[in-house]
C-alpha cells in the first residue's frame, strides 16, 4: 500500500512466505514504480531476517516495523487487509484470480475517503479508462476524433505540393514596387509548409499557398543569323507577369485614297452614308391630302384693361 496515493498491490505467495520470495515480489513492484524511501511492515520473521535487512540497506530503503501486538501502528495496511478479505469472501464463487483483478481495478479507480481522489490519479497523474467511459466519452478523445475527420475531409480536396531547393517558382511578393507575382528560386525550407524564396537577391518567407511552380526553363533555337523577337523571349521584360491586367493594343485602321476620278461611285456611297440629307423626304400621297389640325388654343383671352390714374372707372 502506497502511503501517499493509497495504491494497493496484492501478490499470491502460495504458502511460501520466505524472505527470498517476498524480495522477488518487491522487485516486481520496484520495476514498475521505482524504489521507495521507506517500508513499514509488521514484525514477521520474513521482514526481520538478515536477508531482508541487507536487501533494504543495499537499495537505500529505510525499514520500519510496527510495535509488537499493536496493529494500529500500521493501521493503513491492516485496514486494507480487512477490506480485501471481506471482498474476496463475498465473491468466493468462480475464478479467484479474476475476482482479485476486478477488486484491484475497482479499488484503484474509486476516490479514497482520506485523499478525495482515486489512487490512480495521485500515483500516475491520470484517470484509468473503465467501462463507464464508453457511456460518457472523454472530451479530449472526442475532440481528437473530430479533428481526424476534418483532416481526412480536407486532404480529399487538397492537392499536395512539394518544392525542392533551387526550384524556379512564382511567389507573391506583396510589394508596391514589384508585380504581384515575381519569379524566384526556393532557397531554404523553414517548416513543413513554409519556404524562403530568393527574388533578385531579396529573401521572402512565404507559405506554400503563395508559391506556384514555374516549370522548367524554356530555351528557343532561332538558328544562325536570326534575331529573337522580344515578344516571345521568355527572359524579355515585355513578358507578362502573372496577375498583371492585360491591356488591349489598338489596331490602326487603313486609310484609302478615293480622290481618283475612276472611283466616283465609292465617293458617292460614302457621301450617302455620312452626309445627312438637308431636306426632309417627300411625303406620300396620303400625307399630302391630309389637312393638319389647328394648333391654336380654344381658350378665349380677354383684353387687358390698363389702369389710369384719375379715371372714374
Amino acid at each position: 500500500m502506497d502511503a501517499h496515493s493509497k495504491w494497493p498491490e496484492v501478490y499470491n505467495l502460495n504458502t511460501n512466505s520466505t524472505s527470498a520470495h517476498i524480495i522477488t515480489k518487491l522487485r516486481e513492484t520496484f520495476v514498475r514504480f521505482g524504489i521507495p524511501d521507506q517500508i513499514v511492515s509488521d514484525n514477521g520473521t520474513q521482514f526481520t531476517s538478515q536477508e531482508f535487512q541487507e536487501f533494504c540497506k543495499f537499495n537505500g530503503i529505510k525499514h520500519t516495523t510496527s510495535s509488537v501486538y499493536h496493529p494500529r501502528s500500521n493501521g493503513e495496511a491492516e485496514r486494507f487487509v480487512q477490506t480485501f478479505k471481506k471482498s474476496m469472501k463475498e465473491a468466493s464463487v468462480g475464478n479467484w484470480e479474476l475476482t482479485l483483478q476486478r477488486f484491484l481495478f475497482t479499488y484503484r479507480l474509486t476516490p479514497h475517503a482520506t485523499t478525495g481522489s482515486a489512487p490512480c490519479e495521485l500515483l500516475q497523474g491520470r484517470k484509468l479508462k473503465c467501462v463507464l467511459d464508453l457511456v460518457r466519452p472523454n472530451p479530449s478523445s472526442k475532440t481528437a476524433d473530430s479533428q481526424r475527420r476534418q483532416e481526412k475531409s480536407y486532404n480529399k480536396k487538397t492537392r499536395t505540393r512539394t518544392f525542392q531547393i533551387g526550384q524556379r517558382v512564382w511567389v507573391k511578393t506583396f510589394s508596391k514596387n514589384l508585380p504581384l507575382w515575381s519569379m524566384g528560386v526556393i532557397h531554404t525550407q523553414k517548416g513543413p509548409l513554409t519556404f524562403v524564396v530568393s527574388v533578385d537577391g531579396v529573401m521572402y518567407r512565404r507559405h506554400q499557398d503563395h508559391i506556384l511552380d514555374a516549370g522548367p526553363e524554356i530555351s528557343f533555337d532561332y538558328g544562325e543569323g536570326v534575331e529573337p523577337d522580344a515578344r516571345i523571349d521568355p527572359q524579355s521584360p515585355a513578358r507578362p507577369q502573372p496577375g498583371t491586367p492585360r491591356v488591349a493594343t489598338p489596331v490602326p485602321i487603313p486609310v484609302y485614297d478615293v480622290t481618283d476620278s475612276e472611283d466616283d461611285s465609292y465617293q458617292e456611297a460614302n457621301d450617302e452614308l455620312y452626309d445627312p440629307p438637308l431636306t426632309p423626304p417627300a411625303a406620300d400621297n396620303a400625307q399630302e391630302n391630309r389637312t393638319p389640325r389647328s394648333q391654336r388654343p380654344k381658350r378665349v383671352r380677354n383684353p387687358v384693361v390698363k389702369y389710369q390714374a384719375g379715371s372714374n372707372n
